[in-house]
């Protein structure tokens, strides 16, 4: 440990930041140590006599042999490390003599304040200007892309409507299938409505890699797809044949002693609010929570067991706005719902939809606001009951090979490059959201790699 700090140390004058202080290699470690749970550098400072005026620039092999294993650790230290050791951004200078003769000047400053090319952020933290430029080809990427889907789309709500299309939806004679498959060579439907046979409702392929099928009512008029009954889709592609479920699926759920789950077409009924949703608060003060932990005793709590139980009691602490973790379906429990399976289909572990509805319209009746998380940076790598090689390819919703994979989560990213993956979580434009059929209009805002939406 002496060898590195030996190694990588370089006495320069110390940073400093407002509120913050300076930061030298003492106070860099002391982070580290709070970051990953142990004093053991702080330590090795102070074994060594190192001042606050030293700045040590650690390597992610030095992080290793000082015995931190964790590549997220690793991660959050040598982020920290550069944020608060990283010299200062020299300021370009103008070499030209000044209007009235005397010595060279620079130009003024960017104007942040009023910038419309992405960087106006930097005005409310100046810390962004060394990344000024990235935030213009963000900026410049994304009013492409925005350009691009009005052209083609009509509008941003127009192409926000893809879950009206996608998955199964009941029409005039029957329930119409529609997905988005792009390297699939056959699609197919299977459930308990033909007795699971895979190739008795083949599914024809359209333009840009979308499938269609039309399951007809029976000629009684009774539905050949009822609602509650499990289905699936019969994928065919370059990995092989298999079953999978809808990106699309609005209910899906787990039988007792099977962990793979089934979809569940599912036709929502109009649920009667009885309850308006409160004004937006001026000032949040929020009970963030997860319902399936919101017990005392020993099992997965239930929406109404939370509705019934917790809300007043958040109520009563003076909250006025509730935040519910792992609302979309999660097949891994312990993921604390930011590995999602099904973006559409709120969890079936603490009841039906109808039953997060009522939670929703209980808290409104106390005049709390609902959030609830949208994860949407990463998704699960299941693949019998997730997106993850949902064509049977390697790709489809995803970059390919490394760049496809996400090394801390062991998930897969998503490629936005794709013009129906930005249709997928394109709903985040909408001002309520239909899919979920829960509340009166909604808005939202993002929050690291996830959705916050208020109800």
């Amino acid at each position: 440990a002496s060898d590195i700090l030996e190694k990588t140390s370089v006495t320069v004058p110390a940073l400093s930041r407002p509120g913050i202080g300076s930061w030298g290699v003492k106070e860099v470690v002391e982070a580290v140590a709070t970051t990953t749970g142990t004093t053991s550098y702080t330590e090795v400072l102070e074994a060594n006599d190192v001042d606050g005026e030293v700045l040590v620039a650690l390597s992610n092999e030095d992080l290793l042999e000082l015995g931190v294993s964790s590549l997220g650790h690793r991660k959050k230290i040598l982020t920290l490390v550069t944020k608060y050791t990283a010299p200062p951004v020299p300021q370009p200078t103008n070499t030209s003599p000044s209007p009235s003769g005397g010595s060279p000047r620079g130009p003024p400053p960017p104007d942040y304040e009023n910038a419309t090319d992405g960087t106006r952020v930097v005005h409310d933290d100046p810390y962004l200007a060394p990344y000024a430029q990235v935030l213009r080809d963000r900026f410049s990427s994304f009013s492409w892309w925005k350009t691009e889907i009005e052209r083609h789309e009509g509008s941003l709500s127009q192409f926000a409507l893809g879950h009206t299309t996608y998955g199964f939806h009941r029409v005039e004679g029957g329930v119409l299938y529609q997905d988005w498959a792009p390297n699939a060579h056959a699609l197919s439907l299977a459930g308990e409505f033909n007795n699971w046979q895979w190739d008795s409702h083949p599914c024809e392929r359209r333009e840009h890699g979308k499938w269609v099928c039309f399951l007809k009512d029976n000629d009684d008029g009774t539905p050949l797809l009822r609602h509650g009954s499990k289905i699936k889709v019969c994928v065919s592609g370059p990995n092989g044949r298999a079953l999978h479920l809808s990106p699309y699926a609005r209910y899906v759920e787990q039988d007792s002693g099977n962990p793979v789950y089934d979809g569940v077409y599912w036709e929502s009924k109009p649920f009667a609010w009885q309850h308006p949703r409160p004004p937006k608060p001026e000032r949040l003060r929020i009970y963030e929570a997860h319902v399936g932990m919101a017990s005392e005793e020993r099992k997965i709590a239930s929406y109404r067991e939370f509705a019934d139980n917790v809300v007043p009691y958040v109520a009563e602490c003076g909250y006025n706005a509730i935040q519910l973790m792992a609302v979309m379906e999660h097949s891994y429990y312990a993921s604390f719902g930011y590995q999602v399976t099904s973006f559409f289909a709120p969890s079936s572990r603490f009841g039906p939809p109808q039953d997060l509805q009522y939670l929703i319209d209980v808290a409104h009746s106390f005049g709390i606001t609902v959030l609830l998380d949208v994860v949407h940076s990463h998704a699960s790598k299941n693949v019998q009951d997730g997106l993850n090689q949902w064509d049977e390819s390697n790709t489809g919703y995803f970059h390919g090979g490394e760049k496809g994979t996400h090394a801390v989560w062991d998930s897969r990213l998503f490629d936005y490059s794709q013009w129906e993956v930005l249709s997928l979580f394109s709903f985040v434009l909408l001002p309520a959201l239909p899919h979920f059929l829960l509340s009166p209009p909604c808005s939202a805002l993002t929050v690291l790699y996830s959705i916050i939406f208020f109800f």
